[in-house]
């Protein structure tokens, strides 16, 4: 369990959430959040250079709105806090002891604007 506060116009990058799921709440201020599902193989998605994703979720979040990911859902994503910045809590299930997030880079416009699909690629 986190109390995560974010200033104005804070970026937590967009990253996964391997094996664990997360719920979090939004206690002050506003976000914008995104999620995204692998849209690939999940196996050929971690030797790939670039790969595709499928944004899920394109919010603007007020205080009391609540969102879930979990491995297979919705298991990537960025958060950014809005102009007054966010207060919010976070809670995590953990599958593995060593469970850890990786960052990613989306490319800005979508290689299928129809179906939500972006390239990114892993940070190093």
């Amino acid at each position: 369990v986190y109390q995560i506060r974010m200033l104005p116009g804070a970026v937590l990058p967009c990253h996964d959430h391997r094996d664990y799921n997360g719920v979090i709440q939004l206690l002050e201020g506003s976000a914008h959040l995104r999620n995204f599902n692998l849209a690939d193989e999940p196996e050929a998605i971690q030797k790939a250079e670039k790969f595709k994703i499928k944004e899920t979720q394109n919010v603007n979040a007020k205080v009391g709105d609540i969102t879930s990911l979990a491995r297979q859902r919705d298991n990537i994503h960025e958060i950014i806090a809005g102009p007054e910045g966010v207060l919010f809590l976070d809670v995590f299930t953990f599958y593995k002891p060593t469970a850890a997030s990786k960052y990613l880079t989306v490319e800005k416009a979508p290689v299928d604007a129809e179906n939500k699909l972006y390239l990114a690629s892993w940070r190093k």
